[in-house]
């Protein structure tokens, strides 16, 4: 806990106007400059995941295909920066105007698969096609909730 008189020694990371879902997805406005908050974070967690104040953001999940690793209501840590797909990790992702948190796998034709933990829910395709309409936001490397 960050305390008055500690509170020089942390990086203080804002928590977004940004809701990704953990679900179907639905079409989300996100607004990085709306502030709802701040988190603290030690200098040295920050370096660790080689984040800084201009690259990490904290966004709020909602929705459930996450389960049970990211779950309706937590803060979720996305690196801006890390927007190159690393095989099996989880983005913020916005696909046609949906902004997403999923699992992301590549296959051997270029596709990707949007995976979500919660097996009620189907995997998404990005493919050439509707490829156009894909974006990486940044990679999840913190959750709390």
């Amino acid at each position: 806990v960050a305390t008055e008189d500690h509170k020089d020694e942390f990086v203080w990371i804002d928590v977004v106007e940004a809701v990704f879902s953990c679900g179907v997805g639905e079409s989300i406005e996100f607004h990085f400059d709306t502030i709802n908050g701040k988190i603290p974070f030690s200098p040295s967690f920050m370096k660790d995941k080689g984040v800084t104040e201009k690259t990490m953001k904290i966004i709020k999940a909602k929705g459930e295909s996450m389960a049970d690793f990211i779950k309706d209501g937590d803060l979720v840590g996305i690196n801006l920066a890390q927007t190159d797909i690393i095989d099996g990790e989880i983005y913020a992702v916005y696909l046609a105007g949906e902004g997403m948190l999923k699992q992301i796998f590549k296959e051997a034709d270029g596709s990707l698969v949007l995976h979500s933990l919660n097996e009620k829910f189907p995997d998404r395709i990005v493919s050439e096609e509707n490829g156009r309409n894909f974006k990486v936001i940044g990679r999840q490397f913190w959750r709390a909730g």
